[in-house]
């Protein structure tokens, strides 16, 4: 016997590639919505390579947000990180932040350049103190976000 029950699936309505024509491994969402979590508009899909190489490229967003994509079923390694903002530079799109504390503590002190719109806006003041947590590979894409590729 049928069931009338109604399935709601949200269906992702984009490629999983990236333009490289690997699979996506990270995808990046521009957060939007004013003061509050809204729903992500997705600019980027990228390869782990790719992401490397273009998410410091990518256009000025309200909060950038990089979300690693893992096939259902796959176990999500988590880290942490908490960081103290150091100094910071609107019109270059780039913050520097250093690592106070995290999962691993060998990497405390550590100072990276990152994109200034992929710090919460709570977090956009000079010795604001945040902390993240994502797989390895999206902190990893979020400490190198702000670097500028040189051209060689």
């Amino acid at each position: 016997m049928p069931s009338n029950k109604r399935i709601n699936v949200k269906l992702f309505k984009y490629s999983t590639l990236c333009a490289c024509g690997k699979a996506g491994d990270v995808a990046a969402n521009d957060i939007s919505a004013g003061g509050e979590i809204g729903e992500p508009h997705l600019i980027a899909i990228f390869c782990a390579k790719c992401a490397a190489e273009h998410i410091p490229e990518l256009p000025v967003c309200t909060w950038l947000q990089i979300a690693a994509l893992l096939p259902p079923g796959a176990k999500r390694k988590t880290e942490w990180r908490k960081y103290k903002v150091h100094s910071l530079n609107g019109s270059s799109n780039r913050a520097r932040v250093v690592i106070v504390n995290g999962s691993n503590q060998f990497l405390c002190g550590l100072t990276h350049d990152v994109r200034y719109d992929a710090l919460s806006t709570a977090s956009r003041a000079i010795d604001a103190t945040f902390q993240i947590s994502g797989t390895p590979l999206e902190i990893e894409l979020f400490e190198h976000s702000g670097q500028e590729r040189s051209e060689g």
